[in-house]
């Protein structure tokens, strides 16, 4: 599904081109024909700008002097340009924004390592312990390092005399790329419960292709814009295939996914424990959010922790511990 909608995306993507051509080849200068008496100062104003505009290309060292000529004859082309252009400026803002925090720690690894790394690695080695009650295997792919920041306080600052308040909206468990960014606050000792299943579940995105396509996606826009329309780039058609496709059809059952991959690696009751904490009482998310329901969460892990002790106990082999936590499970679902 993921390769069907990145497919989707690239070919809304070239529509939109076509799209941005269009409205420059055919759509501006006819409406520039039809405008009234009292806007033509607002054509002759757009004839300017697009005339110093293909000036300043032929200025350019190393440019043929046919492609102003071209561009003058044929203002679609210029919309084209632009259009990539915009494009590119996105792609270049998502790859400065990967690593642009200067806080993010590395951690020391060694036989043993840093407090922090041998903190991360032992949640590593429960993982691969938990899959191997599987057959056949299930192997785990790991990040080869990661990093971790302390949070900013909350502060005010002041831009033109207003005052603003600057949040760290960094979480606690995130990916940049495909490096692994933890909160230093979630590797404390007292938080193991805490970070268990959550770095669980973060790394079934890394052991599928699921960090690819959110580095293709954030190629995009993260939201319509009207300037885009106004103008005609038309980066907006695909933007809208990310907004309002992706979430629905395709990240929702990917967490899903993650949690179950949580449950396989032995995080299943932690997790479970996690989101009933979070509570599910009037629950309510926006129809194009990518999250699912707590309660489909909630449902999925009591299905997954029913089946797996139903089993050992047809084996006989069901420790105590599970045991009691079934009946945990049991009696929260009553």
């Amino acid at each position: 599904m993921g390769r069907f909608l990145t497919v989707c995306t690239l070919v809304a993507d070239v529509l939109g081109l076509g799209a941005s051509y269009s409205l420059g080849a055919f759509f501006f200068p006819w409406l520039g024909k039809i405008l009234p008496d009292w806007l033509l100062w607002l054509r002759s104003f757009c004839s300017y700008l697009y005339d110093e505009l293909v000036h300043l290309i032929a200025l350019i060292p190393h440019i043929p002097q046919t492609f102003p000529v071209t561009l003058a004859r044929h203002p679609g082309l210029t919309w084209c340009i632009f259009h990539l252009m915009v494009h590119l400026w996105y792609v270049a803002r998502h790859f400065s924004q990967r690593y642009h925090e200067t806080d993010l720690a590395k951690p020391r690894p060694g036989a043993p390592g840093g407090r922090r790394w041998e903190t991360v690695q032992r949640r590593y080695l429960d993982y691969r312990e938990a899959l191997g009650r599987f057959r056949p295997a299930i192997t785990l792919k790991t990040p080869p390092t990661f990093r971790f920041f302390t949070r900013k306080p909350e502060r005010q600052k002041v831009w033109f005399g207003f005052k603003t308040l600057v949040v760290d909206a960094r979480g606690e468990l995130e990916w940049r790329g495909h490096l692994l960014i933890i909160g230093q606050a979630l590797l404390a000792p007292d938080r193991q419960q805490d970070l268990a299943p959550g770095l669980a579940h973060q790394l079934a995105y890394y052991n599928s292709d699921d960090l690819w396509y959110r580095a293709f996606l954030d190629c995009y826009p993260d939201s319509f814009s009207l300037f885009q329309l106004i103008s005609g780039v038309c980066l907006w058609l695909p933007t809208l295939v990310k907004t309002l496709v992706w979430p629905v059809v395709y990240w929702r059952k990917r967490i899903l996914a993650a949690d179950r991959f949580a449950f396989y690696c032995g995080q299943g009751y932690a997790l479970y424990q996690q989101l009933r904490s979070q509570g599910n009482e009037a629950e309510w998310r926006p129809f194009w959010s990518p999250e699912p329901l707590c309660s489909e969460r909630v449902e999925q892990l009591e299905a997954l922790l029913g089946s797996e002790l139903a089993w050992k106990e047809k084996q006989g082999i069901a420790p105590a511990q599970q045991a009691a936590q079934a009946s945990v499970v049991q009696v929260q679902r009553q």
